[in-house]
């Protein structure tokens, strides 16, 4: 490691013994020395890590990064960025969806429920997806769990517009709130809905914060879930570790997983300046959060795939059978899609950094 990194360390572990001021001193004169923040991606690392620990510092705290109002482009709109040109994003719908579109194919009344839906688009692409392949149902039911009134009203406009293609049903119902936030009557309302039920979720689960010291909301939310009885529960998550309370384990944890991403970002075909608006503002915000904000507001607790699975088996839920899911079409020179024992992987240098999780 260089010294650029040692003083970043060393700066971590002067904030968790009490010595502010010298880690200040440390950041700041640490930032004064990064020369090419803006045409090297390490050199950004640095400055994003470095400007999260000093907010940190000044006692930072701020709500879910999703929910806040941006003066530039919202977190949700550099997600739909990321959806579109990054690959370890934009092969997680389109693979989620064809794992869905295999289980629909044998059901007649189905009810989606989408955990995150945000506005919809990976419901558009899966509706597109059933035309295309001839698979028809007598009724659909799309369920949307999303905190964003303005995102699920978008959501609700994209996916019946898809719908005009469909011949048969589709109904679409809002939960404006957040998962942990429904009620038993709304646990009880989707376990009446009719049909099969599946369950999707991308990219949200991990955000959810524990309601008080010592109880597992995360863990609460998924065996609620699980006496929904559904057919699948699909599961699109990073294979990161930032769920530690501990702030040095969670650094050196972050700091591989970011700079593995961005080195892999690094090789993606696309303009180098939407690569770093990519990286400054989507990916510094969650780094803000991971470093910066109070343990008890910070909503980016990315969990690994083995706790993820862990938490899953407790609740009784057990593997897909993933043999039979074709992932020809899913190749990527930078990202490659590989089917393990219990999710699939989508990796750089044998590392995934986003797993596909399904369980019944």
């Amino acid at each position: 490691m260089n010294n650029n990194f040692n003083k970043l360390a060393e700066s971590v572990l002067q904030i968790k013994i009490g010595s502010t001021v010298q880690a200040k001193n440390n950041l700041k004169d640490l930032i004064k020395s990064l020369q090419n923040i803006d045409n090297d991606f390490l050199d950004l690392q640095y400055f994003l890590f470095s400007s999260a620990l000093l907010k940190r510092i000044d006692g930072y705290t701020a709500e879910n990064i999703y929910l806040q109002n941006y003066d530039e482009i919202s977190q949700i709109d550099l997600f739909q960025l990321l959806s579109t040109h990054v690959p370890f994003v934009s092969l997680t719908h389109p693979i989620a969806n064809e794992l869905i579109c295999q289980i629909l194919s044998q059901l007649t009344t189905v009810t989606l429920l989408n955990i995150g839906i945000g506005k919809g688009l990976q419901e558009v692409d899966l509706l597109k997806r059933l035309v295309k392949k001839g698979i028809k149902l007598q009724q659909l039911t799309i369920v949307g769990i999303e905190p964003s009134q303005e995102n699920l009203l978008e959501a609700e406009s994209n996916i019946l517009k898809a719908s005009e293609e469909l011949d048969f049903d589709l109904k679409f119902i809002p939960f404006p709130k957040l998962v942990e936030d429904l009620s038993e009557r709304e646990w009880l309302f989707l376990a009446s809905l009719n049909g099969d039920i599946i369950i999707n979720e991308a990219f949200s689960l991990h955000h959810i914060v524990d309601r008080k010291q010592g109880y597992d909301t995360r863990q609460e939310v998924i065996l609620k879930i699980s006496r929904l009885n559904p057919m699948a529960f699909i599961l699109v998550e990073p294979n990161w570790d930032h769920n530690i309370s501990d702030l040095w384990y969670r650094f050196k944890n972050a700091w591989i997983n970011y700079r593995l991403l961005f080195e892999a970002l690094s090789q993606v075909d696309m303009p180098k300046k939407m690569k770093f608006l990519i990286i400054n503002n989507f990916f510094g915000r969650e780094i803000e959060d991971v470093l910066g904000n109070c343990e008890e507001t910070r909503c980016e607790r990315h969990e690994s795939v083995d706790i993820w699975l862990q938490r899953l088996y407790k609740e009784g839920f057990k593997p897909f059978d993933l043999s039979t899911i074709n992932l020809t079409n899913f190749s990527h020179p930078v990202g490659n899609v590989v089917t393990r024992d219990s999710y699939i992987g989508i990796e750089c240098n044998n590392t995934a950094l986003i797993a596909i999780i399904a369980v019944q």
